[in-house]
C-alpha cells in the first residue's frame, strides 16, 4: 500500500517531534563560546513547602519550561528549583555560573554528572562570603564541564527578598576578566 504525501509528512512529523522536545532544553557549549545567558534553557519547579530535597526533585520530574525572558517570581516564601542541562562540545571545561542578583538568601547548586554523581555547593547573602568561588558581589560557582559530556545543573533558591534568578555561565577566564573591570 502506498502512503499519500500528506500521510508521509504526518508520519515523519510524529517521529521528529518527540526528538525535538527531548533535546530542546539542552544548552550546547561550542568552541569559541565565552558566556551564555541560561534563561532559555531553564526549567522550574516551585516548592511552596520549602522542604523538597534534591532527591525529591530528581524523582518528581515536574519541572516546567520557564517561558519568560527572566526568572522572576516576585516576593514569595516558596523555594524555587531550577534545572538546566548542558552539553559541552568544547575543550573548555572550566566555567563559572553567576547568579546576578545579590540579595538572594540561600542558593544551593547541585551538579549532576552523566553517571548520576552529585557535587553540591552553597552561596547566598546568608551564607559566609568566604564560601563563594570568587570574592564578588554576586553569588558564583565553579562548574567543571568535561568535554563531550552532558551535565544537569540543579539550583535551589529561597529568599525573603524578591525571587529573581538571572543566571549566566562564563568561561572561567571571561568571568575573571569581567569582574576585574567592574567597580564595586
Amino acid at each position: 500500500r502506498v502512503l499519500r504525501p500528506p500521510l508521509i509528512f504526518l508520519a515523519a512529523l510524529c517521529c521528529v517531534l518527540p526528538l525535538e522536545n527531548s533535546l530542546g532544553g539542552t544548552l550546547e557549549l561550542n568552541a569559541g563560546m565565552k558566556r551564555v545567558e541560561l534563561t532559555e534553557y531553564l526549567e522550574i519547579l516551585r516548592d511552596p513547602s520549602g522542604k523538597l530535597s534534591i532527591d525529591d526533585v530528581r524523582i518528581r520530574g515536574e519541572f516546567s519550561p520557564l517561558n519568560a525572558s527572566t526568572l522572576n517570581l516576585g516576593i514569595t516564601s516558596d523555594a524555587c528549583w531550577v534545572r538546566s542541562r548542558i552539553r559541552n562540545n568544547s575543550d573548555d571545561e572550566d566555567w563559572v555560573l553567576e547568579v546576578a542578583y545579590p540579595p538572594l538568601d540561600f542558593i544551593d547548586l547541585y551538579v549532576e554528572s552523566e553517571d548520576g554523581t552529585l557535587i553540591s555547593t552553597s552561596s547566598g547573602d546568608r551564607v559566609p562570603f568566604a564560601q563563594r568561588y570568587v570574592s564578588f558581589r554576586n553569588a558564583n560557582f565553579k562548574v567543571t564541564l568535561p568535554p563531550n559530556q552532558t551535565l544537569t545543573l540543579w539550583l535551589r533558591v529561597q529568599t525573603s527578598s524578591a525571587l529573581q534568578v538571572p543566571l549566566e555561565l562564563f568561561r572561567e577566564v571571561e568571568f575573571a576578566e569581567r569582574i576585574s573591570t567592574e567597580s564595586f
